[in-house]
Protein backbone atom coordinates (compact mmCIF):
# COMPACT_ATOMS: atom_id res chain seq x y z
CA UNK A 1 0.00 0.00 0.00
CA UNK A 2 1.16 3.50 -0.72
CA UNK A 3 -0.09 6.95 0.18
CA UNK A 4 1.15 9.82 -2.00
CA UNK A 5 4.12 7.72 -3.06
CA UNK A 6 5.18 6.92 0.53
CA UNK A 7 4.96 3.26 1.52
CA UNK A 8 2.89 2.67 4.65
CA UNK A 9 5.03 0.82 7.16
CA UNK A 10 4.22 0.46 10.82
CA UNK A 11 7.12 1.08 13.19
CA UNK A 12 7.72 -2.03 15.33
CA UNK A 13 9.53 -2.57 18.62
CA UNK A 14 12.43 -4.05 16.64
CA UNK A 15 12.67 -0.75 14.75
CA UNK A 16 12.60 1.23 18.00
CA UNK A 17 14.90 -0.92 20.12
CA UNK A 18 17.12 -2.37 17.39
CA UNK A 19 18.56 -5.85 17.20
CA UNK A 20 22.01 -5.11 18.56
CA UNK A 21 23.73 -5.55 21.93
CA UNK A 22 21.96 -2.46 23.36
CA UNK A 23 18.41 -3.46 22.37
CA UNK A 24 17.63 -4.91 25.83
CA UNK A 25 18.77 -1.66 27.49
CA UNK A 26 16.65 0.40 25.07
CA UNK A 27 13.61 -1.76 25.87
CA UNK A 28 14.25 -1.43 29.62
CA UNK A 29 14.74 2.33 29.30
CA UNK A 30 11.49 2.64 27.36
CA UNK A 31 9.67 0.56 29.97
CA UNK A 32 11.04 2.89 32.67
CA UNK A 33 9.87 5.98 30.72
CA UNK A 34 6.37 4.52 30.31
CA UNK A 35 6.26 3.69 34.03
CA UNK A 36 7.32 7.26 34.94
CA UNK A 37 4.69 8.72 32.62
CA UNK A 38 1.96 6.44 33.99
CA UNK A 39 2.89 7.41 37.55
CA UNK A 40 2.68 11.14 36.76
CA UNK A 41 -0.46 10.82 34.68
CA UNK A 42 -2.36 8.80 37.30
CA UNK A 43 -1.81 11.70 39.74
CA UNK A 44 -2.91 14.23 37.08
CA UNK A 45 0.56 15.73 36.91
CA UNK A 46 1.82 17.20 33.67
CA UNK A 47 4.53 15.49 31.64
CA UNK A 48 7.20 17.31 29.66
CA UNK A 49 9.44 15.44 27.24
CA UNK A 50 11.67 18.32 26.09
CA UNK A 51 11.65 18.92 22.34
CA UNK A 52 9.08 16.14 21.86
CA UNK A 53 5.76 16.93 23.54
CA UNK A 54 4.03 18.18 26.66
CA UNK A 55 0.95 16.67 28.28
CA UNK A 56 -0.80 18.99 30.66
CA UNK A 57 -4.16 19.19 32.38
CA UNK A 58 -6.86 21.78 31.77
CA UNK A 59 -9.85 22.57 33.93
CA UNK A 60 -12.80 22.36 31.57
CA UNK A 61 -15.76 22.61 33.90
CA UNK A 62 -17.21 21.84 37.27
CA UNK A 63 -19.46 18.98 38.28
CA UNK A 64 -21.11 18.94 41.72
CA UNK A 65 -18.47 21.16 43.28
CA UNK A 66 -15.38 19.48 41.85
CA UNK A 67 -13.29 20.63 38.93
CA UNK A 68 -13.30 18.49 35.81
CA UNK A 69 -9.87 18.25 34.22
CA UNK A 70 -8.81 16.73 30.95
CA UNK A 71 -5.41 15.84 29.52
CA UNK A 72 -4.09 18.02 26.71
CA UNK A 73 -1.40 16.95 24.24
CA UNK A 74 0.87 19.67 22.88
CA UNK A 75 3.46 18.77 20.26
CA UNK A 76 6.77 20.60 20.68
CA UNK A 77 7.56 23.38 18.18
CA UNK A 78 11.10 22.01 17.96
CA UNK A 79 9.84 18.51 17.12
CA UNK A 80 7.60 19.95 14.40
CA UNK A 81 10.47 22.00 12.91
CA UNK A 82 13.05 19.21 13.10
CA UNK A 83 10.85 16.54 11.55
CA UNK A 84 8.44 18.46 9.31
CA UNK A 85 5.32 17.26 11.12
CA UNK A 86 2.29 19.05 12.55
CA UNK A 87 -0.49 18.21 15.01
CA UNK A 88 -3.72 16.72 13.66
CA UNK A 89 -5.72 19.18 15.76
CA UNK A 90 -4.32 22.70 15.83
CA UNK A 91 -4.54 24.34 19.25
CA UNK A 92 -7.62 26.44 19.84
CA UNK A 93 -6.64 30.13 19.90
CA UNK A 94 -8.66 30.97 23.03
CA UNK A 95 -7.89 27.82 25.03
CA UNK A 96 -6.07 28.39 28.32
CA UNK A 97 -2.57 27.00 28.69
CA UNK A 98 -2.43 23.66 30.51
CA UNK A 99 -0.68 23.50 33.86
CA UNK A 100 3.10 23.04 33.65
CA UNK A 101 4.44 19.51 33.74
CA UNK A 102 7.25 17.59 35.35
CA UNK A 103 10.41 17.61 33.28
CA UNK A 104 11.86 14.20 32.47
CA UNK A 105 14.50 13.34 35.08
CA UNK A 106 16.79 10.47 34.06
CA UNK A 107 18.13 9.97 37.58
CA UNK A 108 14.59 9.44 38.86
CA UNK A 109 13.84 7.23 35.86
CA UNK A 110 16.81 4.97 36.70
CA UNK A 111 16.29 4.83 40.48
CA UNK A 112 12.51 4.61 40.72
CA UNK A 113 11.35 3.08 37.46
CA UNK A 114 14.00 0.64 36.27
CA UNK A 115 15.45 -2.47 37.81
CA UNK A 116 19.08 -2.21 36.79
CA UNK A 117 19.72 0.79 34.54
CA UNK A 118 21.98 3.70 35.41
CA UNK A 119 21.06 7.32 34.74
CA UNK A 120 23.31 7.27 31.66
CA UNK A 121 21.75 4.01 30.41
CA UNK A 122 18.28 5.54 30.71
CA UNK A 123 19.37 8.71 28.91
CA UNK A 124 20.94 6.83 26.00
CA UNK A 125 18.03 4.37 25.70
CA UNK A 126 15.30 7.02 25.71
CA UNK A 127 17.29 9.33 23.42
CA UNK A 128 17.80 6.54 20.87
CA UNK A 129 14.14 5.49 20.85
CA UNK A 130 12.85 9.07 20.60
CA UNK A 131 15.30 9.70 17.75
CA UNK A 132 13.91 6.65 15.91
CA UNK A 133 10.37 7.99 16.40
CA UNK A 134 11.35 11.41 15.04
CA UNK A 135 13.12 9.95 12.02
CA UNK A 136 10.18 7.72 11.19
CA UNK A 137 7.73 10.61 11.58
CA UNK A 138 9.85 12.73 9.23
CA UNK A 139 9.59 10.10 6.49
CA UNK A 140 5.80 9.99 6.78
CA UNK A 141 5.75 6.44 8.14
CA UNK A 142 2.67 5.39 10.06
CA UNK A 143 3.50 5.23 13.76
CA UNK A 144 1.61 3.83 16.72
CA UNK A 145 3.93 4.08 19.72
CA UNK A 146 2.71 3.07 23.17
CA UNK A 147 3.72 5.48 25.95
CA UNK A 148 1.87 3.64 28.73
CA UNK A 149 -0.78 6.36 29.10
CA UNK A 150 -1.75 6.30 25.46
CA UNK A 151 -0.45 6.01 21.95
CA UNK A 152 1.44 8.53 19.88
CA UNK A 153 0.03 8.28 16.36
CA UNK A 154 1.68 9.76 13.31
CA UNK A 155 0.34 9.30 9.83
CA UNK A 156 1.24 11.35 6.77
CA UNK A 157 3.28 13.68 9.00
CA UNK A 158 0.26 14.48 11.19
CA UNK A 159 0.76 13.72 14.89
CA UNK A 160 -1.81 13.03 17.58
CA UNK A 161 -1.90 11.35 20.97
CA UNK A 162 -4.70 8.90 21.76
CA UNK A 163 -5.11 8.68 25.53
CA UNK A 164 -6.00 5.27 26.95
CA UNK A 165 -8.15 4.19 29.85
CA UNK A 166 -10.60 6.59 31.45
CA UNK A 167 -9.24 9.48 29.37
CA UNK A 168 -9.92 7.91 25.97
CA UNK A 169 -12.94 8.31 23.74
CA UNK A 170 -15.41 11.16 23.69
CA UNK A 171 -16.08 13.71 21.01
CA UNK A 172 -13.25 14.44 18.59
CA UNK A 173 -12.92 17.17 16.00
CA UNK A 174 -12.50 16.37 12.36
CA UNK A 175 -9.05 17.09 10.97
CA UNK A 176 -8.50 20.83 10.76
CA UNK A 177 -11.91 21.65 12.27
CA UNK A 178 -11.99 24.09 15.18
CA UNK A 179 -14.66 23.49 17.79
CA UNK A 180 -15.57 24.54 21.29
CA UNK A 181 -15.38 21.00 22.68
CA UNK A 182 -12.78 18.39 21.97
CA UNK A 183 -12.99 16.92 25.42
CA UNK A 184 -12.65 13.17 25.85
CA UNK A 185 -14.01 13.35 29.40
CA UNK A 186 -17.07 15.53 28.91
CA UNK A 187 -17.96 14.54 25.38
CA UNK A 188 -21.37 15.81 24.40
CA UNK A 189 -22.22 17.23 27.87
CA UNK A 190 -20.12 20.34 27.38
CA UNK A 191 -21.43 20.96 23.88
CA UNK A 192 -25.05 20.69 25.08
CA UNK A 193 -24.41 23.05 28.00
CA UNK A 194 -22.83 25.67 25.75
CA UNK A 195 -25.63 25.55 23.19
Amino acid sequence: LETVGIPIMVLTEDDLFGKDALSAKRAAGWKALCSWMTNRFSRQRGINLPNIFHIGWQVVGADAGSRIRRPVFILSERFMENHGVHPVYPPLPHAPEPAPGDELNFYQLAISHSESLSKDDCFVAVRDVLAQIGEAAATGRELHVDFGIGTLVCKDREVDFEFSGAYAGGTHRERGEASECCDPMLGARMSAEQA
